[in-house]
């Protein structure tokens, strides 16, 4: 999460654009319907769990989401937050603040210090009004940004991915060597 949160502000700052005001996420790759699709997915199923009261299984799906973000999603995007064009590091900025700010109100319950820490680094450096992580609304799931057979597909490539390491390992050829 500390990553996460240096992150958004070095690219915020790189490309002087306070990620608070870009409010829609035009042009929208894979990547990014991916994560939007899994942020809003966590928030249903964390909802469901805490209505239900199984408290100590939202953990695991919360850990889940920023680690998803911050290993699956930034490496998706390095090329595009690293050369690419303003709007596709505005899109990337967009994007991770997001689901970082929502993952931080989820996450707040469980771990109240460490992202109400982060929730000022942010508020201070992109002139949040918010007092507070806590004073938020409970986040709500945007179901028209579910895509339940694009997560299972993305699963699958992570997958097979994982594989090829492997074997690449196993059979003790560099990953820069072709196949």
């Amino acid at each position: 999460l500390w990553n996460l949160h240096k992150f958004v502000s070095d690219l915020a700052d790189e490309i002087k654009v306070n990620p608070d005001k870009i409010k829609k996420f035009n042009k929208a790759s894979i990547e990014e319907k991916y994560i939007l699709s899994k942020l809003n997915s966590t928030i249903e199923e964390v909802t469901e769990l805490f209505d239900n009261y199984k408290l100590d299984e939202t953990i695991s799906k919360i850990e889940e989401l920023f680690l998803e973000l911050s290993r699956t999603y930034i490496h998706f995007v390095r090329d595009k937050s690293s050369i690419g064009d303003k709007k596709e590091k505005e899109l990337v900025l967009a994007v991770i603040y997001n689901v970082l700010l929502e993952n931080l109100k989820l996450f707040s319950l469980i771990c109240p210090f460490i992202t109400e820490k982060i929730y000022q680094n942010l508020k201070e450096k992109f002139k949040l009004k918010q007092e507070s992580i806590h004073l938020f609304d409970w986040p709500k799931a945007n179901k028209k940004l579910i895509n339940k057979r694009l997560e299972k597909n993305i699963q699958i490539a992570k997958q097979v991915i994982q594989e090829i390491l492997a074997q690449r390992e196993k059979a003790q050829l560099g990953v820069r060597w072709p196949l």
